[in-house]
């Protein structure tokens, strides 16, 4: 049943898309200062930048983290435990964007790292292997207290709530949870 779909145009209809189409075509090359011919070289040489760029971007992005996570791990004194909790709290933006600071910062010894997001209104929780917290275990109870939902596993977890109200009441309750236990 590997059914294929064939549409075609005639007439008037085929000259005018195929006019559109080199009109299309004109416009972009005009854009990139070259002529039709060139233009599929021009633009997978672009497509390889971009590629190239997004990399380096990345790479940038985790050794800023990796920075950030050592400086924000030596100013964390240690709790009871041992544990160098550090609370991270921004304004706006994706709590993925804590993503590469948690794991940085959850790498390095007895770390336990919190990070909140008031809009949209999220929390993520990370902890280093060596801290014996489950961050999964640590967060969930605090979310459905607070009307939220969310997982993930031992190494790190992430949920939301409906207000930053409620992403404060999860950190605080997150972070009482983990100075008793």
């Amino acid at each position: 049943k590997q059914q294929v779909r064939l549409e075609f145009l005639c007439g008037g209809r085929a000259i005018r898309r195929a006019r559109a189409d080199a009109d299309l075509v004109s416009v972009i090359a005009v854009a990139y200062s070259a002529t039709a011919d060139e233009l599929p070289s021009l633009l997978e040489a672009q497509r390889a930048e971009l590629k190239t760029g997004a990399s380096a971007r990345r790479d940038l992005e985790e050794a800023v983290a990796g920075y950030r996570a050592r400086e924000l791990h030596t100013s964390t004194p240690p709790n009871a435990r041992g544990h160098r909790v550090a609370v991270v709290r921004e304004a706006v933006g994706p709590v993925e964007r804590l993503r590469g600071l948690a794991q940085a910062y959850s790498g390095l010894p007895n770390g336990v790292f919190v990070g909140a997001v008031a809009h949209p209104p999220s929390v993520l929780v990370a902890t280093g292997a060596d801290t014996g917290v489950d961050a999964g275990r640590a967060l969930k109870p605090a979310l459905e207290a607070n009307g939220g939902r969310g997982g993930g596993n031992a190494r790190m977890a992430q949920g939301s709530v409906r207000d930053g109200a409620g992403v404060e009441a999860v950190v605080e309750r997150v972070l009482t949870d983990l100075s008793a236990s």
